[in-house]
Formats: structure tokens, sequence, C-alpha cells
């Protein structure tokens, strides 16, 4: 059962030691990707201004309050948290995985707390930290070095329609997420509706250079019964163009 958790806050919050935390919860599966179905705990972290949680303003994102400064007040949906704390409550789970998401992550990743976050979860032990991100920040070395998997989901044309390609496409994050999934440490994971956006996907991976086996294509959907109706428009298409095919297994269970 997930067991939502208020996270304690101390003095003097600093970006040494906090970060704007949406939620921290657990214990859950992972109901995407190539890891679906393993027991996880999920720190979202988010921003406390216009911009901050995420670049890219999606219109289909079911994760607004991380960076919808129009409406949502941001600096109270992610207070600047403990990152201690957090490592602290996800210990108590002692989950396999431990997933950081947003918003966008990697935005947080040149500050101490990024990296004392990071540190501290691999003390926990387990199986590794995975991040996932929209692909247009590349990691930097601490990123690189302790997290062991990056679940990398770009925004095409369906997804990602509010910003210019130039802003939601970065080719040189890309690359460097696609020499980390040559090495087994990433994946893309495609958002789509339709089987133009499969072709879309097919066109856009093989301009990046990311070979097919190591992209997965997820039905958009916001619920199980329009995650499955999307499924079986998609489904075909996607193993017939030769990727993989993830389910939204949380949907299905109906958990977060």
């Amino acid at each position: 059962m997930t067991t939502p958790l208020t996270l304690k806050m101390v003095p003097d919050p600093s970006w040494e030691t906090h970060l704007p935390t949406n939620e921290v919860f657990g214990p859950v599966i992972q109901g995407e990707g190539p890891y679906v179905g393993r027991q996880a705990s999920f720190i979202r972290l988010g921003g406390q201004g216009a911009g901050k949680g995420c670049n890219l303003t999606c219109p289909p994102c079911d994760t607004k309050p991380t960076w919808d400064a129009e409406h949502y007040d941001l600096e109270a949906e992610n207070p600047m948290t403990y990152v201690d704390e957090t490592v602290r409550k996800v210990g108590r789970w002692n989950t396999e995985l431990k997933v950081i998401s947003g918003g966008e992550p990697l935005l947080h990743q040149q500050r101490l707390a990024w990296e004392r976050l990071l540190r501290g979860l691999t003390k926990l032990g387990m199986g590794g930290i995975h991040v996932e991100t929209n692909g247009t920040i590349p990691p930097n070395d601490i990123s690189r070095f302790l997290v062991s998997h990056f679940s990398v989901s770009p925004k095409l044309t369906a997804m990602g329609g509010n910003d210019p390609e130039g802003k939601r496409i970065k080719p040189a994050a890309l690359e460097a997420f696609r020499d980390l999934a040559d090495q087994g440490h990433a994946c893309l994971k495609i958002v789509c509706s339709t089987e133009a956006d499969v072709e879309e996907a097919a066109a856009f991976a093989d301009l990046h250079g990311w070979r097919r086996e190591k992209v997965w294509i997820m039905p958009e959907g916001d619920t199980n019964d329009k995650a499955c109706l999307t499924a079986s428009v998609i489904g075909q298409p996607a193993v017939r163009m030769g990727f993989n095919f993830s389910p939204r297994l949380h949907l299905m269970m109906g958990v977060r």
C-alpha cells in the first residue's frame, strides 16, 4: 500500500542540503519502462519559480504542480526539503529501486544537495538509483557516476506541442544518453497516442542513432481505460517497427 509522507523541514534551508520536493512515496511498483513491476520508491522534485521545476511546458503533463507557476503556488507545492530526511524516509521502505522524477530533476544536478541526495540513496544499497528525464539536459559527472539508469522521455509533437522543437529536442544531450544506453544505463521511453506518433518515434530514434531495442513505446493516457484504448491502437505498430512496448501498470493496478 502506498504510504504518503509529510516531509520534515529543518531550519535555514539551502541548496547545499535542500531541494524543492513535491512528494516522496512508496513502496509502489515501477509502472513503466524496462523495470516495470519492480518494487520502487519515488522522489518527485519540483521548482519554486516559473521554469524552475521543468524547462518544458507539455500540455498532457500529469505533474504540473512541479512547474506550472500560472496555476499553482510552487513554493507551497514544492517546499525546500532536507535531502537527508528524504533519504531516511526512502530507506524505511527498503525497495529495490529509488526513482527520482519531476518536473525535470536534472535541472538540480548542479546543486550540492543533488550530490548529497544521490550519495545518501546509494548508501541504502539494493537496486540502484533511476532518474526520469525529458532528455534535454546531459547528465554531469556526478549523475553519470551515481545514477544506474536514466529513463529518457523526449517530447515529440503530440506531447510537446507547446514548445518549439529546438527547445524540447537537444541532440547533444540525446547523444550523451545514447552512449549510456549502449552501456546498459539508459533507455528511451516515448509516449504515443497514434500510429503516426509511432512512425515519428521511429524516425526520431533513427535520426539520433538510437537502436530500436533500446526504445520503449508507451501509450498516452491518464487513466487505465484511456491507456488501454491507446495501447490497442499503437501496440502492433510499435512491435512491427522493432520497438519494445511499455504498459502503464500502475494505472492498471489503480495506484499512483
